[in-house]
């Protein structure tokens, strides 16, 4: 986003690639970003329904009306016009049957352009959906292209995601929105568009999402058979790390197995603070009950209370507390021996855990 507004405010015309199924309100983030600046006013083109038309005739009977048809020759004819300069034309709706004779438009206004000040020209942004990079114009000293491609990190998604989730109030104990936050977290990856609508599920959906997934994979034409590859919205690279989409996860095969490995993630990230929070007031509230050295059975011995895990605790504790306090702890080690052995926790299983509050 950076990048592409100081582009702009260089004087330099862009093509913006976006994946297919890429974020929504693009245009508006790039307008408010703009909104102080003089140099440009915000001209928004939608082309859909004037594919057929001339790109050179129609910009200049938009937005150059002081340039006379009879005049019009090349893109360098927009370039002296003063209705055209000072203007961002934001134009959309482009597909691919269009698409090289709007690239040779930009192309020959981006080279043209360059003789006039920077603060003096009109600039041309072309966005893009679902194009192979080898489509592109080649950059110039006034054109340049940016792709929407490793452009959000795990923060970006997280405050996203915390916002979408807090427009409702805040619903539901403090265990189950932080684990809905982070099984959402996990399971839109790098996608804002699917953030939307997963900040409206419910945490029994999320823990369970192989039906969701795969219905938004349906939606949008993607089988076990479509390629993996950032012009499909299908992968993208996160803070390093090339991530394929979960929704297409879901249609592969050996599905359960790694969404399980995106479940675990987010499950783990709650829970393991919140077990060992919960380990550290046993220790403290049963002290005296509590002995060592503790044979763990499996060949070690616990010499210091402190080093005493969740079920270790139960073991010494079992026949020694009242059942509800009892039960709680055997729950709590159970979930902790699913987290330790890699494994997302049983849907009956973490709402046992939601349930306790």
């Amino acid at each position: 986003m950076r990048s592409l507004v100081a582009d702009l405010r260089r004087g330099v015309n862009l093509v913006i690639g976006l994946p297919r199924w890429g974020p929504e309100g693009l245009a508006q983030a790039v307008a408010h970003q703009l909104r102080d600046d003089d140099l440009l006013s915000w001209r928004p083109l939608s082309v859909e329904g004037l594919l057929q038309e001339e790109p050179l005739r129609l910009l200049a009977r938009r937005y150059a009306p002081d340039v006379p048809e009879r005049r019009l020759c090349d893109p360098s004819d927009l370039v002296d016009s003063q209705a055209f300069s000072g203007g961002l034309i934001w134009v959309t709706g482009l597909e691919d049957s269009a698409w090289a004779a709007w690239k040779a438009l930009l192309e020959g206004y981006a080279s043209a352009v360059r003789r006039r000040a920077a603060e003096d020209r009109g600039l041309l942004c072309l966005v893009v959906s679902g194009m192979s990079r080898s489509a592109f114009p080649k950059e110039d000293v006034a054109l340049s292209v940016r792709l929407w491609q490793d452009a959000v990190t795990e923060l970006d998604m997280l405050a996203w995601l915390h916002y979408l989730m807090g427009r409702g109030g805040r619903n539901g104990n403090a265990m189950r929105r932080r684990l809905q936050l982070r099984h959402a977290l996990e399971l839109v990856a790098f996608d804002s568009r699917l953030a939307w609508d997963a900040s409206s599920k419910d945490l029994e959906v999320l823990a369970v999402p192989a039906a969701w997934l795969a219905g938004v994979a349906a939606a949008r034409g993607w089988t076990s058979n479509t390629d993996v590859c950032w012009e499909e919205g299908t992968c993208d690279t996160m803070e390093g790390r090339l991530i394929q989409h979960p929704a297409l996860v879901a249609m592969a095969d050996r599905a359960e197995a790694n969404l399980g490995r995106l479940l675990w993630r987010a499950q783990v990230g709650v829970l393991f603070p919140f077990l060992e929070e919960a380990r550290s007031q046993y220790l403290t509230t049963y002290q005296n009950l509590l002995r060592v050295p503790h044979d763990t059975g499996h060949g070690s011995v616990i010499l210091e209370r402190w080093e005493l895990e969740i079920g270790h605790i139960h073991h010494q504790l079992r026949r020694r507390i009242e059942e509800r306090e009892l039960h709680r702890l055997r729950l709590l080690r159970d979930v902790r021996n699913a987290l330790a052995h890699h494994e997302p926790l049983a849907p009956d299983l973490l709402q046992d855990l939601v349930g306790l509050g």
